[in-house]
């Protein structure tokens, strides 16, 4: 049986390091604005944007803008 793991998490302390892992992972903006990395491309994100990294991407995150209220 296959198993779904949700979650959600506030990116003030971030950048992230470039990982991978061995799962999809569906990440959904709701607030604040930065740089997701995935293999090598860079994609600017802001409210409202979704990107689905696959197994074994190559990705990372620096955010620009915190969301409101988050430091």
């Amino acid at each position: 049986m296959k198993a779904a793991v949700i979650y959600t998490a506030e990116l003030e302390e971030f950048p992230k390091s470039t990982h991978k892992h061995s799962f999809f992972e569906l990440v959904y903006i709701i607030s604040g604005s930065g740089k997701q990395c995935i293999n090598e491309n860079e994609y600017h994100y802001k409210p409202g944007q979704m990107f689905l990294i696959t197994p074994e991407d190559s990705h990372s995150f620096d955010v620009e803008t915190v969301s409101p209220g988050n430091g």
